[in-house]
């Protein structure tokens, strides 16, 4: 947290001007994107479920990771749009499938996630997609392993 505090006491004027510059084309071209896809499908993260001794994803596939949040970034970039997104269960891993720095004893049969992305304000028809795939795939029916610590 103290990191985070640090990195906010840096932020000058300028930069939230420019910020909100860059929030407003992003904005305006997801609107664009959105006039012709309905629901955007993307990872939830870069990575599979890690070991929990680990107190972050250091590199994926030999790309170093530069802070904390690196590895979860298909999910804050897709905050910063504002549209409305869910995450859906997606399947599970198999034996090797965890792509981060330090694998866990057993990689195989952990979740992974399917964020959904939906129009702006169109919150309702996004449930309704994600609902109807959670029926459809019923993996969010099965629960994954609990590991001994």
């Amino acid at each position: 947290m103290a990191w985070n505090v640090r990195r906010g006491l840096e932020i000058t004027t300028a930069d939230l001007i420019r910020a909100t510059n860059l929030l407003a084309a992003l904005a305006e071209r997801i609107s664009v994107f959105f006039e012709t896809v309905d629901v955007l499908a993307c990872p939830v993260s870069q990575v599979a479920p890690f070991d929990i001794g680990l107190d972050w994803v250091h590199e994926i596939d030999g790309v170093p990771l530069y802070s904390y949040l690196d590895w979860m970034a298909s999910a804050y970039l897709i905050s910063a749009t504002g549209l409305p997104a869910i995450s859906v269960p997606a399947g599970f891993t198999t034996a090797g499938g965890s792509g981060g720095s330090s694998p866990r004893a057993s990689t195989e049969g952990l979740p992974v996630g399917l964020q959904l992305v939906g129009r702006r304000r169109q919150d309702w028809p996004l449930l309704a997609v994600a609902h109807a795939f959670e029926s459809a795939t019923g993996y969010g029916r099965t629960a994954p392993p609990v590991l001994a610590g």
